[in-house]
């Protein structure tokens, strides 16, 4: 086989999974083709692919910078949610309450939107036993007074 010929189909596939990765619709590749002047990837030179690929695993890497900065938001939430239930746990076992959370085999399988959802219930959940915490301990002193 030609390498030329192998490395555009590469680049070609590359190009794809890359805007598989970003979420980009049929719409948004034409689109973004345009800037090149064609309208599909196999009109692009081997020399135009390469930029076409340089230019989204930038986005990729943004793309994937978001996810990591999720996960660690998620992972906090959860430690200070078992800080609050007084429960001493270690990063498996916060991983694991992730994962069944999401209903996720792997914790770096869930998706950033699920991730957003995840944050927020577990922050709402440490928020709320931190009000409930309060509430009792006003009440407490309030009945130890009456006493």
């Amino acid at each position: 086989m030609n390498t030329k010929t192998t490395t555009k189909t590469t680049l070609i596939k590359r190009y794809h999974v890359m805007a598989n990765t970003l979420g980009m619709s049929a719409d948004n590749r034409m689109d973004f083709l345009s800037a090149w002047g064609v309208t599909s990837s196999v009109e692009l030179s081997r020399e135009q692919l390469l930029e076409v690929v340089a230019v989204l695993s930038r986005e990729t890497d943004k793309h994937k910078s978001e996810d990591d900065v999720w996960r660690k938001r998620v992972i906090a939430a959860i430690f200070a949610l078992m800080r609050q239930m007084n429960i001493d746990c270690n990063m498996d076992y916060v991983k694991a309450v992730a994962c069944r959370a999401a209903n996720a085999e792997r914790f770096n399988a869930i998706p950033v939107m699920r991730l957003r959802a995840l944050y927020n219930s577990f922050r709402k959940e440490t928020e709320t036993m931190r009000n409930a915490k309060a509430i009792t301990t006003e009440l407490s002193a309030m009945l130890a007074a009456l006493n």
